[in-house]
């Protein structure tokens, strides 16, 4: 069952709402709530001795999610509280559709992704293609690409403090390794935790059941500002498209 709730009603319910974490983010769209659960039980996995975002982190985070919103078909953002080192600290999570563990046929999907933190966040990443790297210690960017039919990919930033700032920036690609295979218009969705469920959030410039699509450059992105406890987390929907060069990526 997919919950919803519009920016007024997050609002309203966020009074007095005890939560680890909010996030401000900037741009068009209006306020919207944006709260972050402890998924610390789940994520990031430490049997190795060092922390890793493995395959089964990733479908364990999309099983707790799945059992109130679909994120297949998906780019779904949350904001959780996870385990870094034995130490719970603030992350916000991209997950690229839907991962359940289990693959079947081959590679058929891809996006663009560059992001931006800054030098006390830590990076998380999961890929199919290994294709996202870094540079300049702060950025990383490349082509996810996974398997539609089950398996996604995803990206994360914690060590999250208030004051904190990051980018995100997404573009579609064309060709044989298509964005459309594996993300369903509009393809964007915030998720938050309002204590008891997760919940689709969304202001104005939202398309159809409360997500977001691309823009008419084929790009769609944000910039976030961690923000200080326990004020709200307001969510504005910023098209960054919109400052940038219309840019069309063909897969090879």
């Amino acid at each position: 069952m997919m919950k919803s709730i519009t920016a007024a009603t997050a609002l309203c319910a966020a009074t007095g709402l005890a939560s680890a974490g909010g996030i401000e983010i900037a741009g068009i769209g209006g306020g919207l709530l944006m709260q972050s659960k402890d998924l610390s039980s789940l994520a990031f996995d430490t049997g190795g001795g060092q922390p890793e975002f493995n395959t089964t982190d990733l479908a364990e985070i999309h099983a707790d999610i799945n059992a109130d919103i679909s994120t297949d078909g998906c780019v779904t953002f949350i904001l959780a509280d996870v385990n870094v080192g034995g130490t719970t600290k603030l992350a916000f999570l991209a997950l690229v559709d839907e991962e359940t563990g289990v693959s079947g046929g081959g590679v058929d999907s891809s996006i663009y992704m560059t992001t931006t933190g800054n030098g006390s966040n830590l990076e998380w990443i999961n890929d199919n293609g290994s294709d996202i790297t870094g540079s300049l210690g702060s950025t990383f960017d490349g082509d996810f690409e996974w398997i539609s039919a089950g398996r996604g990919d995803a990206f994360a930033w914690s060590n999250l403090v208030a004051g904190d700032v990051l980018n995100f920036r997404f573009e579609e690609v064309f060709g044989a390794l298509a964005t459309a295979n594996g993300l369903s218009s509009p393809e964007f969705q915030f998720l938050s935790w309002d204590g008891s469920d997760w919940v689709r959030v969304f202001g104005s410039g939202a398309g159809a059941g409360g997500k977001y699509t691309f823009t008419s450059n084929d790009q769609f992105g944000f910039s976030a500002t961690v923000i200080p406890l326990p004020m709200p987390a307001l969510l504005g929907i910023a098209g960054l498209g919109l400052a940038y060069a219309a840019r069309r990526r063909i897969a090879r």
